[in-house]
């Protein structure tokens, strides 16, 4: 059963309008059964894997017939990298994206950027690229949810609140 996680720190935009990278946050060993929140934009360690999502920017479908008025495109930059022998998939496959209602979106084909192609890096490589939704342009995007299967170890599912 997979467990929600939910990290919390103050480093976003927001908060640190000068663009320096804040402080990572550490997450030592996780009491999976206590919520944890974060913020996009701040960069998280759990004991398997370090993981930054940007802050949610509107993208262009790839092929203009792909869109439509009534929907937008926000794409999520994420950088994930194992920090232990554990492996930890990269995978727009992990991700979701709930709004303010608490609808669940899941991943789509790109707009925004170099997608986040499905890789299994080693200890110290970094996977990075971008994962898109689409949603009604009338939703409100509040959290990316990333759970991706760990093996050798428990499922987690990270909670990070995002701002727009």
């Amino acid at each position: 059963m997979a467990r929600l996680l939910t990290l919390c720190c103050c480093a976003c935009r927001s908060a640190n309008p000068s663009g320096a990278e804040a402080a990572p946050i550490e997450l030592g060993q996780l009491d999976p059964t206590q919520p944890v929140k974060a913020r996009a934009d701040a960069t998280i360690r759990t004991p398997y894997y370090q993981i930054r999502a940007s802050l949610p920017e509107e993208c262009s479908p790839p092929r203009p017939a792909l869109g439509s008025a009534a929907t937008l495109r926000l794409g999520i930059e994420l950088a994930i990298e194992p920090t232990s022998d554990v492996q930890v998939p990269a995978d727009p496959y992990y991700a979701r994206l709930v709004d303010a209602e608490r609808n669940v979106y899941e991943a789509t084909l790109g707009g925004c950027g170099e997608p986040l192609a499905p890789t299994l890096p080693a200890r110290g490589q970094t996977a990075r690229g971008w994962i898109v939704f689409e949603l009604p342009r009338s939703a409100r995007a509040t959290t990316l949810l990333y759970a991706p299967e760990l093996v050798g170890a428990s499922k987690t599912e990270l909670d990070i609140e995002l701002q727009r």
